[in-house]
């Protein structure tokens, strides 16, 4: 809904009583309905009617039933949510009567935000979500336009609850027979992008620490996540899939920037490993051992809380090769962008491990790459067990495009990495291969029919 078909609503209702609620202003609008100032007997809400044209749309029957799950919270209360007043349909429009909050919302504000009252408005969103766990609610849309701020930037309250999930809808889908993505792609996980979450407590829980993680990463970047990549929509579904957010700020405190990093994981599995609802209210650790040994004897608590059996090593390789893939992904996207390279593409060879990453540039004379460039990564899980994981590098050039194979030659390995790799190290090393390989496909030629293998010197 734009702004237009909004102010139009509200000088049709301006006056008029839905539900009760007298409409005397006009507060903001969303996808799918406007946010009118209302007043009855003496209170103010926030009062949020639905386009009739969008529900007809998509069905009456599941936005009352959205509804409905609002309305679970009527009477109760907690600081830091919105309290709900009433919903239902009135006059021919489904509404929802909230807590008016007069203050901007942090995306409004993002910017003017203290850092030092960062780790407390985290921490005061945190215990809301928490809130609505122990109430069996999932809010599915965490973000921070939801989110509003006090004038004094000491206070947070998480607003909007329209789409509710209770944990007790078994295999049962929300939104009829069809998977439909609920909520905000910029700030949801993989698994709800993909509508592939776990419908366990542990898993809305997953999806409500990342959604946390991607608010603290706005409060410590003072921008929005994935902001370089929101358009087109089929950038920001990669963005989201498979890169990996940057947390550099050297302004923001390194537990919090630890944090924001473990909730932003892309494997749920992870998030729920590092992360706990206690991990919101930890005070400053100014002391960088201090972290140290905390992070240490948290990995040691998550590692001692899983069963003395067996390990399905099978389901740990296909977990670690999504982490490897995201971080190759990741890392190629990141350097490339990075460095200003020229226009490439990518291709996978569809195995799930060893798991590699085609990257293959054009020719482009402006530039000075003067015929095919093409660096390939490889990655294995050599051991699941102990995440021993392996990295090979081949890069080569060629005049024609059909000269350049699909997967690389084994013996003109350019360069190779073996160990407990993490993100950090994959980062790291496809960065300078790749970077080093351009450089020399710069300066090598290739006459007609040939293919010629790059070293990769500088790396080894």
């Amino acid at each position: 809904m734009n702004r237009h078909i909004a102010e139009k609503m509200f000088s049709e209702l301006n006056g008029k009583i839905i539900g009760g609620w007298r409409i005397t202003g006009l507060l903001n609008n969303g996808k799918s309905a406007v946010v009118f100032l209302a007043e009855k007997g003496g209170t103010a809400a926030a009062l949020k009617v639905f386009d009739p044209e969008i529900v007809d749309r998509y069905g009456k029957s599941s936005q009352l039933a959205r509804i409905d799950r609002e309305k679970t919270l009527i009477g109760k209360s907690h600081p830091h949510l919105v309290q709900i007043y009433d919903g239902g349909e009135d006059a021919g429009f489904l509404f929802v009567a909230m807590e008016y909050f007069p203050g901007k919302n942090m995306a409004e504000c993002l910017e003017d935000i203290p850092p030092p009252q960062v780790r407390s408005l985290i921490a005061q969103v945190a215990s809301a979500a928490k809130f609505l766990e122990d109430s069996s609610l999932a809010h599915r849309d965490i973000k921070p336009s939801n989110i509003g701020i006090s004038s004094d930037f000491k206070s947070a309250k998480l607003l909007d609850c329209g789409v509710l999930r209770p944990f007790d809808l078994s295999n049962v889908t929300d939104e009829g027979e069809q998977l439909y993505f609920i909520g905000t792609l910029q700030y949801s996980p993989p698994e709800l992008l993909f509508r592939e979450e776990n419908p366990s407590i542990e898993g809305w829980r997953g999806v409500t620490f990342y959604q946390l993680g991607a608010v603290l990463h706005d409060l410590l970047m003072r921008k929005p996540l994935f902001m370089e990549s929101t358009n087109p929509y089929a950038r920001l579904v990669r963005a989201v899939e498979r890169e990996i957010p940057r947390l550099d700020s050297a302004a923001a405190d390194s537990d919090l920037r630890l944090l924001a990093q473990n909730c932003l994981s892309k494997v749920p599995s992870q998030r729920l490993d590092t992360v706990s609802w206690e991990s919101f209210n930890q005070p400053p650790t100014a002391d960088p051992l201090e972290m140290a040994r905390r992070t240490i004897a948290q990995r040691r608590a998550a590692a001692a809380s899983i069963p003395a059996i067996s390990p399905n090593t099978e389901e740990l390789r296909e977990q670690q090769c999504f982490a490897l893939r995201t971080s190759l992904d990741s890392a190629v996207v990141n350097t490339i962008t990075s460095e200003t390279m020229p226009r490439y593409s990518t291709r996978d060879s569809g195995t799930a491990n060893p798991y590699l990453v085609k990257v293959l540039f054009q020719p482009s004379p402006s530039d000075g790459l003067m015929h095919y460039f093409a660096c390939y990564f490889e990655g294995a899980i050599a051991d699941p067990l102990t995440a021993l994981r392996e990295l090979k590098v081949w890069a080569c050039i060629a005049a024609n495009e059909t000269l350049i194979p699909e997967h690389p030659e084994a013996a003109r390995i350019g360069a190779a990495l073996r160990g407990a790799l993490i993100d950090q190290d994959v980062r790291a090393m496809v960065h300078d291969c790749l970077l080093m390989a351009y450089a020399q496909a710069l300066d090598s030629s290739a006459a007609p029919g040939e293919i010629v293998w790059l070293p990769i010197r500088g790396t080894l």
